[in-house]
């Protein structure tokens, strides 16, 4: 019956005391206040506390940075692509002769100029397109031409905020008068 008081005691004060089993018994023995054993514990046990806290926010602060680089690399995923190709083919059976091409909604700049070049391709005999306004994702831009003889005849884009901008841009760089504009397309957010 002894033995069971003082287990039971023992597991009462588990913080402040020590059980020792001796001859079968177990014997209750406190630890001496002087020496101070429950402070160091407390204080090993609250810098415990601490790094595991650290380390908690730490691993937090790395998800957190994984997570906005998701959202940015997803954010570029997500938005549209848009470029234009040109194929100028100069004197053709005695006109300027070009071919043009256009796409918007694609994944990924490469995308954009892959698909641009392969629609101006389309127009023609596949060869010579090139991208001449570079992918972009906000914005407009507008291709404006007109063949006639080799002497009179050009093109131009323009490139801006709005469509009528781009549209009046594109007249405006083209190398001759009485330009129309072929094609004008803009950005969509994704």
């Amino acid at each position: 019956m002894r033995a069971a008081v003082a287990v039971k005691h023992a597991t009462e004060r588990k913080s402040l005391s020590r059980r020792r089993v001796h001859n079968g018994r177990v014997l209750h023995v406190r630890a001496p206040a002087a020496v101070g054993g429950g402070a160091v514990a407390v204080s090993a046990q609250r810098q415990a506390a601490a790094t595991l806290a650290a380390e908690q926010q730490a691993e937090a602060n790395r998800r957190a940075a994984e997570q906005a680089a998701a959202l940015k690399r997803q954010e570029l995923l997500n938005r549209s692509w848009t470029a234009i190709a040109v194929s100028d083919w100069g004197d053709y059976w005695g006109t300027a002769y070009v071919d043009w091409g256009g796409v918007t909604g694609q994944p990924s700049p490469q995308a954009a100029v892959t698909a641009a070049i392969k629609a101006c391709d389309a127009k023609g005999d596949g060869k010579k397109c090139e991208v001449v306004v570079q992918p972009f994702t906000e914005g407009c831009a507008a291709f404006a031409y007109k063949g006639s003889a080799l002497d009179e005849g050009g093109w131009g884009v323009g490139f801006a905020a709005t469509e009528e901008t781009a549209r009046r841009q594109a007249v405006a760089d083209c190398s001759v008068k009485q330009c129309e504009i072929r094609l004008s397309l803009c950005a969509t957010p994704g």
